[in-house]
């Protein structure tokens, strides 16, 4: 899970749905800043689009497990 807590231990988080979506959401960003900061130019624009394509299957990957 994105934001550190674990399946059996969510329950006990003082962080609310609207916190545990932001960290979520925040997570898949950064490896797009990430991308871009370190490998935009070593790479086509071709490779750019694919990462960032399975960055977000991966986001939307888990918001169907239900992990945000």
């Amino acid at each position: 899970m994105t934001t550190g807590l674990k399946e059996h231990s969510q329950a006990l988080s003082a962080a609310d749905a609207e916190a545990r979506e932001k960290a979520y959401n925040a997570f898949y960003d950064t490896m797009r800043i990430f991308y871009d900061k370190n490998l935009k130019t070593r790479y086509s624009p071709l490779v750019r689009w694919l990462v960032f394509s399975v960055v977000e299957f991966k986001r939307c990957l888990g918001r169907r497990r239900k992990t945000v």
